[in-house]
């Protein structure tokens, strides 16, 4: 029989991926008919950030890339928005630099039940579309053989 030992990363082993695309569009639609939803999806250090951003169009396209992340690292926690909120994820930095995802709350708790040290994102998006994955890393489970 072979080894299934989960692979190692900095943080241990791997537990969890999550991954989510979104419409820029779609975002963009939202937020136009609904300004006030941009306080309920985004912290105000991540709103803080992305306010330096000078065009409009780059602004949309980095939130639909946050938003992705956010559900993506949802994923890895094996829960949808209606049970942690958007707020208790965040996604700090980016923008020239690693992204870091700092849960609290429900979401940091949820991370602890299943043994998860850290959640590592990578973001990415086009004109058109913003995209997330994320990987979430703790201590193998799993007894030594």
């Amino acid at each position: 029989m072979s080894d299934l030992s989960l692979p190692e990363t900095r943080g241990g082993h791997v537990l969890a991926t999550g991954i989510d695309i979104i419409s820029v569009e779609r975002v963009a639609q939202s937020l136009r008919r609904r300004p006030s939803l941009e306080g309920r999806l985004l912290t105000d250090d991540e709103r803080a950030l992305l306010n330096s951003v000078n065009s409009p169009s780059s602004r949309i396209k980095s939130i639909a890339a946050r938003i992705a992340a956010k559900e993506a690292v949802m994923k890895c926690l094996g829960q949808g928005f209606d049970r942690i909120s958007f707020l208790e994820v965040e996604i700090q930095g980016g923008r020239g630099s690693q992204p870091e995802v700092v849960l609290t709350r429900r979401a940091e708790r949820r991370a602890a039940e299943l043994g998860i040290d850290e959640v590592l994102v990578s973001l990415s998006h086009d004109d058109t579309h913003a995209a997330a994955t994320a990987v979430a890393t703790g201590e193998c489970p799993c007894s030594p053989s």
